[in-house]
């Protein structure tokens, strides 16, 4: 399968082929593997058995970096890329072998000649590209992005519990970036999570979610005090009304510092603002409500128009007021919390 992003060859390889000594020897090889189109299954495998040649440096030298030389040679089908490395293989100053066994090859190469280093290099070259086989094996950004591999994303799937198949077609995008695994997998749910997420999710800085906000809740029929009833114990758990004050179930997302066209695409509804909330209910995973308080730049916000497809919607954008601009701006929307919404039904 071919990349979708291949690119030229000067944005990809052409500052590698000027100056291989700055990069290392897996971020040249999968540069070269990326602007090949090679990314995975048969075409990866001919990548590395007919267009990548690697061999280690013929120097007894202290190596500085991980390549020292890479030259691009133009075929009938394709480019092949001959690397040259300073680590492992079986001579040069990092061999395993006795010194005299690259002395050798240095007075072959004196006389213009290579044959006994052409031979070894057909093993070399198959310990490198093992070599980084294995490396990228255990890999995720590796496996599930450059060689574009689905089991490693269905892994991924089953990590925020959306292995199967319908759910994962029902559940909306923005409750599954696989950027965002780390958040979403992290139990107990924090304030502080919430907030990165959110961050990240509307490239907007200034978001800050409040805790232990307060609010009214209804007591059940059978908890309201009754005269007669044993369970209500004057001054220890007798309480008189219907209503109690609670701080556990209720929190504040405050949106600062918005123009007017941001503060508007939040708005509850379509949009962003519907987007806004599945992030919130897809990361709360208890019965939680929320209010949304967005506030505009001083200046942002015009006066009521009547009729207009902008500062016409009561309790939304609406403000009247006289002078230049409005310093203070803001709107507040309650929100019941609940599941997310999906483009199909309600989970």
């Amino acid at each position: 399968m071919e990349c979708d992003d291949r690119r030229s060859s000067a944005s990809v390889t052409g500052r590698l082929l000027d100056n291989p000594e700055e990069y290392s020897f897996f971020q040249a090889i999968r540069l070269l593997r990326l602007h090949s189109g090679a990314c995975t299954g048969k075409d990866l495998e001919t990548f590395f058995r007919d267009y990548l040649r690697v061999r280690p440096q013929l120097s007894l030298g202290f190596p500085a970096t991980d390549l020292t030389d890479l030259e691009e040679e133009a075929l009938e089908d394709g480019d092949r890329y001959r690397l040259e490395t300073t680590f492992m293989g079986l001579y040069g100053a990092s061999s395993p072998l006795p010194v005299f066994y690259t002395e050798e090859l240095l007075t072959e190469a004196s006389d213009d000649k290579s044959v006994t280093r052409d031979f070894i290099d057909i093993i070399n070259n198959g310990v490198y590209v093992q070599f980084f086989k294995a490396w990228s094996r255990s890999r995720l950004m590796i496996k599930a992005v450059d060689e574009r591999d689905s089991s490693w994303l269905e892994r991924l799937n089953c990590l925020l519990g959306l292995g199967h198949k319908e759910n994962l077609a029902v559940i909306p995008e923005e409750c599954r970036r696989y950027r965002h695994i780390g958040l979403l997998t992290q139990y107990p749910r924090s304030a502080l999570g919430l907030n990165t997420l959110l961050k990240d999710s509307l490239q907007h800085n200034n978001v800050r979610v409040e805790q232990c906000v307060l609010r009214k809740v209804k007591l059940p029929e059978d908890q309201r005090f009754s005269l007669g009833v044993s369970s209500n114990v004057l001054g220890e758990e007798s309480l008189v009304g219907e209503e109690l004050e609670d701080r556990t179930s209720k929190c504040a997302i405050v949106i600062r510092d918005l123009d007017a066209a941001r503060y508007h695409q939040l708005l509850p509804g379509d949009g962003d603002g519907e987007v806004l909330d599945n992030l919130v209910r897809g990361y709360l995973v208890e019965p939680f409500k929320y209010d949304l308080i967005l506030e505009m730049r001083p200046g942002e916000a015009k006066t009521a128009v009547l009729g207009g497809d902008q500062w016409s919607g009561l309790g939304c954008d609406t403000w009247i007021f006289s002078g230049g601009h409005l310093e203070h701006a803001a709107a507040t929307f309650p929100n019941e919390g609940g599941h997310v919404h999906s483009a199909d039904s309600t989970l």
